[in-house]
């Protein structure tokens, strides 16, 4: 489907998401035909003068570009660069972060960060007094966090996730890819760099092979460096993929431990590795389709640009050299083409309402069970904490209040068949957290809330293949769910 251009310019655009991570973090690139829009309105002119002349009496140019360039300015000002300072390293370097942070002793994450009052000693530090000692650890970080490494990952990641939600931002306002703001990164090179410092490789190479069609578009390859991160991030997510499987026998043991101590015989054990043993196979066909289709599509664009390059000019010896690195199978091109990867606009109503009646017909009952008396159930509303955004703004029992203060004015209220309460006005989240269920139940209902977010917030963003997978893995999570409500009842 087409739109005009969100940058300004008169042309039909298609807005093509690439989805990366979790369903709060994707990217549009703008796909005028099939080749990525350069617009014309986003060409920054050779100063401010000049650019205010030009676009005196539409300012549409002007505006946009400055709201592109303000906007990054924030990310690298107020963010990025924090960061820079904070855990002493420069932001293309923020892919290895993870690894000195869980390996790094006290001495030398200090020695990594700078020490930055430098010229003082330990021994000078001290004998400082302490409202001194207390200014130059908070303020200049002369002594390293007293953190374990899973502590300093975890801030870090949040540090990611921040920059992330507001790179986020900067595309959804600007969709730039052809853009190279003041710092020298583009908004897919900052996404990659913050997709590997969170260890998510495969997203990242995503990202990493878009951008070397853009490259490629204009002329600006550096092969070299091109394949370094290549090789660096396949190495990586090689890795990776060789730990989750160790981790994975490991987990393994212990669940069917947990699962004997919780009084199961073997062929209730039996049914729910059946179970798993499907998931796990659904999960993986899953995520393999969603990172080949994306590759495929991004590889079968690096073809594109590399013969319309062709017929523009002689190609130079690195350049075909790289294009032997990225060569793309002769039936990937014949039978795939660009238009084969948009996404499908296909029913997915029938899962929807299989989660919509999992969450009304089971969840709630389920978790309203777990308490004696409603009196019980709000008590436990009122102490937990109700999120919106970064913000704390009150208790889960505030939260369902305000909800269903807000229906009262509305024809159609809700009916409350199961006696559930409160419960009716909380969302699927809320449900899932209220009760501390065991582990494989808490990950199968995190798994179908996934899902229901990501079919409520973009009910057309699921690839055909996709989807077929989705609706299989909310299948059997809901019937091992289903199950074991039906077991505590049992008891």
């Amino acid at each position: 489907m087409t739109s005009s251009c969100k940058t300004g310019c008169d042309a039909e655009i298609n807005y093509k998401s690439v989805w990366v991570s979790n369903p709060l973090d994707w990217f549009e690139i703008p796909m005028e035909g099939d080749v990525i829009h350069d617009c014309p309105k986003l060409k920054p002119a050779p100063n401010d003068q000049v650019e205010r002349q030009q676009n005196w009496g539409s300012g549409a140019s002007f505006t946009r570009l400055k709201e592109l360039q303000g906007l990054h300015a924030t990310l690298h000002d107020g963010i990025l660069e924090d960061m820079v300072y904070d855990y002493g390293s420069q932001i293309s370097d923020f892919g290895d972060l993870p690894h000195d942070l869980k390996m790094y002793s006290k001495p030398k994450l200090a020695e990594r960060l700078g020490v930055r009052s430098s010229k003082m000693t330990k021994e000078e530090f001290d004998e400082l007094p302490n409202w001194q000692k207390e200014v130059l650890s908070h303020e200049w970080g002369f002594e390293p966090p007293n953190l374990s490494p899973e502590e300093r990952i975890a801030e870090f990641w949040d540090d990611i996730t921040q920059a992330m939600s507001f790179l986020q931002r900067c595309m959804d306002i600007c969709p730039a890819p052809f853009y190279v703001d003041e710092y020298g990164y583009s908004q897919l090179e900052l996404f990659r760099i913050l997709l590997e410092s969170k260890e998510q490789y495969d997203a990242a190479m995503i990202c990493h092979t878009i951008q070397g069609a853009i490259d490629t578009a204009k002329s600006q390859m550096d092969v070299d460096a091109h394949i370094e991160v290549t090789d660096r991030l396949q190495k990586k997510l090689d890795e990776q993929r060789l730990a989750k499987a160790d981790e994975g026998e490991k987990a393994f043991e212990q669940w069917k431990s947990e699962m004997i101590s919780r009084g199961m015989d073997e062929k209730q054990i039996q049914q729910e590795v059946e179970i798993e043993e499907q998931l796990d196979v659904e999960r993986e066909s899953s995520e393999f389709a969603q990172h080949d289709s994306s590759m495929k599509w991004a590889l079968a664009l690096y073809a594109k640009e590399l013969e319309k390059q062709r017929e523009e000019s002689r190609q130079d010896d690195s350049l075909e050299h790289h294009e032997e690195q990225i060569e793309v199978d002769d039936t990937v091109h014949k039978e795939q083409s660009v238009d084969d990867e948009i996404f499908e606009q296909i029913d997915t109503e029938d899962t929807r309402t299989a989660i919509f009646d999992f969450e009304k017909d089971v969840l709630r009952p389920a978790v309203r069970k777990q308490f004696s008396s409603e009196k019980e159930m709000n008590e436990k509303l009122k102490n937990m904490k109700w999120g919106a955004g970064r913000r704390i703004v009150g208790n889960l029992f505030e939260k369902a209040q305000f909800h269903r203060k807000k229906e009262e004015s509305e024809e159609l209220q809700a009916e409350d068949p199961w006696n559930v309460g409160l419960l009716r006005f909380l969302n699927f989240s809320d449900d899932v957290n209220i009760v501390e269920w065991p582990r494989y139940i808490r990950k199968s209902l995190k798994e179908i809330e996934f899902h229901r977010h990501r079919l409520m917030a973009h009910p057309n963003d699921y690839r055909k293949v996709e989807l077929q997978h989705a609706q299989k893995i909310v299948s059997l999570n809901i019937e091992r769910c289903k199950r074991f409500f039906e077991s505590l009842e049992q008891k």
